[in-house]
């Protein structure tokens, strides 16, 4: 639900007053990062799919900041991951390789969310041989 809210705060359509307690910290936590850096989306929540490579996947945002900078964006409610870079890593190649990328992690208690940008250039490489080591695995 965390995402829902976050999609529609990022299109400017999220009422308040219907925010779940359970998920107030996070929005305003989302809010903050938003004001503070001037983000501004042009897509939220989109599926895509890789015909060639036999994947698909959903990224939370796409958009661009006030310098001009593009990016793509994966909304996280818990603690970072060792695998993240390799998601938005990921999503990159089905966006098709234009954007920066990263994790914003929420906060429950409402304090402002934290960026952390993946900008390692082996994370795409690295995901499709471990997509592949899955695939031979499966039999595909």
């Amino acid at each position: 639900m965390a995402h829902l809210a976050a999609q529609y705060m990022f299109q400017s359509r999220l009422d308040w007053s219907t925010v779940d307690q359970e998920l107030f910290g996070y929005c305003k936590s989302l809010d903050q990062w938003i004001k503070l850096t001037g983000f501004v989306a042009e897509a939220t929540e989109v599926r895509l799919w890789h015909p060639l490579l036999k994947f698909c996947g959903t990224y939370d945002v796409k958009g661009f900041m006030p310098d001009g900078t593009r990016w793509l964006i994966d909304i996280k409610t818990g603690l970072v991951a060792r695998w993240h870079h390799y998601q938005t890593g990921a999503y990159l190649i089905l966006e098709g390789g234009y954007r920066r990328r990263g994790s914003l992690y929420l906060r429950k208690s409402g304090k402002m969310a934290r960026f952390k940008e993946h900008n390692n250039p082996a994370d795409e490489g690295d995901f499709l041989a471990l997509l592949r080591t899955y695939q031979l695995k499966e039999g595909k």
